[in-house]
Parts: structure tokens; C-alpha cells; sequence
């Protein structure tokens, strides 16, 4: 009974048992079939590796003799000589990229050169695609050799010296036609002058020209040639004939006297001249002709200088001391405006002033004192200003301007002020016939549109705008 029950327990395990065994060989199994794809993958792996290795090997590459070459300038260019050798593949493979090469234009280049898979697969190139092929460059200088820097430089110089000759063809062309032009136009001019004097020698109607009449003076009972220095000249006539109403003149009677000259040519054409000479005290002589002396003459001690003022025609005169020590020598002149109140005399000048106030808001440069408020002073200003210049009293130096002073330029009162110690010896006096021997300097004159206008165009001051070119 035991027996049994033992074997029905057995029977009833039995199934248990095999079932349990059954899921163990399909768990294996299931294990293997996830093993497969990894392995096929190993697989292919090393495919691919065996693969790429056999195209590196199999992969064409080139060897060249020089990275760097020079190339004749404007010459073709075949790069196939660079060539030192090519593995696995021929030198139809070798591909170059010239296309940054001129070789027209002389410098420094960059081409390059690659070899095509040609022996390789397709698909065994796919396979190595992330191993690049790197191209080869080849540094190309393009300079010109030196035949043809030679013949450039020929070729240039012809073509210089052909420049050359042709611009001096033409300046000799120039020249000839220049030439012609005044050779006609001298011809035609020596025909218009003797046309001229045809017509002249026909009909003469031009009147002879006096010259040399000018004031004189000279000393009382001193003799005087009135025929002296003067000269007539015709057109026609060589010698006109020249006469003079008065013969002799009486110099022992002061005064002036008018002389009148006639001059007649050949034609019955005559020309008229007055001269004014006058018979004074004393004259001076000054470079082989006379000037009347209103003042004293005598030199004074420490004063190199005498400032002469002629009051009628407003012009100043200094004189230096001669050999004898007398004030004969007449070294600058000066134009000048005086007034209604200008004194005349002789005087021993005062103090003197850089800057001084004048009369009503007017100042003057460079004044010096002659007597009372009369001063020797530049022309007026504003105010204490070189800016300010008053330009139309300016305008009229050389005319009686002024209220009684002396008014000059800037220049050239600075120049008595700077070289007429003070006390220097002044005279004023009226001459209508003369205005000194130095004659009288021509006044000067300010664009009163110029904005330079408040400034002395003499002034030496570094600020005077008119050192410099007006805008």
C-alpha cells in the first residue's frame, strides 16, 4: 500500500519535472538568437575595417620633386614635371587646379594637384570616405627672366626716345612756326612804320615834346642857363627848333619867375612849356641839381638828422649832415598830411610817446612833440588798437587832413621816432613849387571793402593781416 501511494506520488511529480526542464532549453535558445545580430555586427565591423585598410593601401597617391618653382613670365606652364612618382596609379589619375594661376601677371601663386580613385571600387571608397585625401601644393613664382627684363627695358627706352624725338620734333615745329609768326609779324611792323612815316613825311600834324622842364631854384645873384638841361624831340623833324621868352634871367631880384619855351618843327607844328624858377636866399645841392633852403642849415651837436615838413604840398624831407656839418643831405621822404593849424618855423622837438591820446576818442602811434599839441604821430585811431585804424583819413595822406599835427604812415613815423634822438631839429615851411629833392612819394591808398582796412598796411606789427594774402 505504501509501495503504491510512493509510486502515484512519483507519477505525479513526473510532469511537474518535465515541464520545468522544457522552459530552461527555451530560455537558452531565445539567449542565443539575441547573441545573433550582435555578432553579425562584429562581423561587418571588421568587414569594414578590412575594407578601409585595404583602400589605404590601395588608395593612389603622388610623390613631387618641389614644393616651390619659379615660371618664366607670360610662358605656358605644364606642371607634370613636378612629378616625382605615383602609387597605384598613372599620371592620367593626377588631377591639377590651376585656375589660381596667371601667368601674364607676375607674383607669387597656389596650385595643387590630387590622384582619382580610378582602380578602387566604388563602394570600398564609400567605405574609407572619413579618410580625406589631402591635396598637394605647389608654391609658383611668375618672374620675368632676365632676356625679357632686358627687353623690356629696350622696348621702353625706344619707346622713351621715340616720345622724345617727337617732342622735340614738335618743340622745332613750335619754334619754326613761332619763328615765321614773328618774322611776319616784325615785317609787318616795319611795313606799318614805314607807312607811317610816309604818311608823316606827307602830312605831319604832330607837335614837337619838350622835355625836362621842372622847377628850379637858385641862389640870389648866382647865374642861371634857362636853356639848360632842356630837349625837344619830334616825330618827324630831327631837329626842331627850340626858344624861350626869356633870354636871361635876373636872379639878382627874388621871387619866381615863369619862363615859357617854344618849340617848332619843321612842319610849322609847335609845343608850348612853363617852368617856375625861383630866386631864394641859399639852395643846396643834392646829386647835380639845386633845391631851394628856407631854413637854417647849421648841424647841431648829437642830432644826426633834419626833419623838413613842407607845409603846402605836404611832404617830409630828413636831411643828414654834410662835410661841413650842415643839413644838406636829403636821405628819405615822406608823405605826410598837415592842417589848418600846422605851424610853420623852425623848432627844437619835445618828448615823444609809444601810444598817445590825440582829439576826441582818437589816438596815434609813435608821436613825437614839435610844439604845444602839435605832434609828428601816425594816422589816427579809434582807440588804443592797431586793428582799429581810422582808414579814410588814411585815404587822404598826401592832402591837408589833419587838424594841425604831422600824420604819416606807420613806417615811416616809427622811423623818426626810432632813429631822431629826442630833441631833434623840425622845420615847416611852404614850398608850391617843389615838394623837396627827394620829389614826393605817392599816397597810399586802403581798399575800404577790405576787411584788412583797420590796419596799417606799414605797421610792423607780427598781427598786421597784411603780411599774409587776403582770403
Amino acid at each position: 500500500m505504501q509501495e503504491h501511494e510512493q509510486i502515484v506520488e512519483n507519477e505525479a511529480r513526473e510532469p511537474e519535472k518535465n515541464g520545468t526542464s522544457g522552459k530552461s532549453r527555451l530560455k537558452k535558445g531565445l539567449g542565443i538568437l539575441a547573441l545573433i545580430p550582435m555578432i553579425l555586427m562584429a562581423v561587418l565591423i571588421v568587414l569594414v575595417t578590412l575594407c578601409g585598410y585595404w583602400y589605404l593601401k590601395m588608395r593612389p597617391e603622388v610623390e613631387l620633386k618641389e614644393k616651390e618653382v619659379t615660371v618664366p613670365f607670360e610662358e605656358e606652364f605644364d606642371p607634370s614635371p613636378l612629378i616625382r612618382t605615383i602609387k597605384n596609379g598613372s599620371a592620367e589619375d593626377v588631377v591639377w587646379d590651376l585656375s589660381g594661376l596667371d601667368t601674364s601677371r607676375e607674383g607669387t601663386y597656389m596650385i595643387s594637384c590630387t590622384v582619382e580613385d580610378r582602380a578602387v571600387p566604388p563602394f570600398l571608397r564609400e567605405s574609407a570616405a572619413s579618410v580625406e585625401q589631402q591635396p598637394q601644393f605647389v608654391t609658383v613664382h611668375v618672374e620675368k627672366t632676365e632676356e625679357q627684363k632686358e627687353a623690356e627695358a629696350a622696348a621702353k627706352a625706344a619707346e622713351e626716345a621715340k616720345a622724345a624725338e617727337e617732342a622735340k620734333k614738335a618743340e622745332e615745329a613750335k619754334a619754326a612756326e613761332e619763328a615765321k609768326k614773328a618774322e611776319e609779324a616784325k615785317a609787318a611792323e616795319e611795313a606799318k612804320k614805314a607807312e607811317e612815316e610816309k604818311a608823316a613825311a606827307l602830312a605831319d600834324q604832330e607837335a614837337p615834346q619838350i622835355n625836362g622842364v621842372l622847377p628850379a631854384a637858385v641862389s640870389y645873384g648866382s647865374p642861371f642857363d634857362v636853356m639848360e638841361g632842356i630837349t625837344v624831340t619830334d616825330n618827324v623833324d630831327p631837329a626842331p627848333v627850340l626858344t624861350a621868352d626869356v633870354k636871361e634871367l635876373d636872379t639878382n631880384t627874388y621871387g619866381k619867375v615863369r619862363i615859357i619855351y617854344t618849340a617848332t618843327d619843321a612842319s610849322g607844328n609847335s609845343s608850348y612849356a612853363e617852368r617856375e624858377v625861383i630866386v631864394c636866399e641859399k639852395t643846396a645841392s643834392y646829386e647835380g641839381g639845386s633845391y631851394p633852403v628856407h631854413w637854417d642849415i647849421a648841424g647841431k651837436d648829437g642830432q644826426p638828422y633834419l626833419v623838413a615838413v613842407n607845409r603846402t604840398l605836404n611832404t617830409v624831407t630828413v636831411f643828414s649832415q654834410d662835410a661841413n656839418k650842415q643839413y644838406t643831405v636829403p636821405v628819405k621822404a615822406f608823405v605826410c598830411s598837415t592842417g589848418y593849424r600846422t605851424p610853420s618855423g623852425y623848432f627844437t622837438t619835445k618828448e615823444r610817446y609809444r601810444w598817445r591820446y590825440l582829439f576826441e576818442n582818437s589816438w596815434g602811434q609813435y608821436a613825437t612833440r614839435i610844439e604845444g599839441h602839435i605832434l609828428f604821430h601816425s594816422v589816427p585811431y579809434e582807440r588804443e588798437d592797431p586793428a582799429s585804424l581810422e582808414f579814410d583819413e588814411y585815404n587822404q595822406l598826401g592832402t591837408s587832413a589833419s587838424l594841425g599835427c604831422i600824420r604819416l604812415k606807420v613806417e615811416d613815423v616809427k622811423w623818426i621816432y626810432d632813429n631822431c634822438p629826442e630833441g631833434f631839429p623840425c622845420v615847416i615851411y611852404d614850398d608850391e613849387l617843389t615838394p623837396g629833392p627827394l620829389g614826393k612819394p605817392e599816397a597810399p591808398v586802403i581798399d575800404t571793402a577790405d576787411e584788412r582796412r583797420g590796419w596799417d598796411p606799414t605797421d610792423p606789427d607780427p598781427n598786421n593781416p597784411w603780411n599774409t594774402p587776403a582770403v
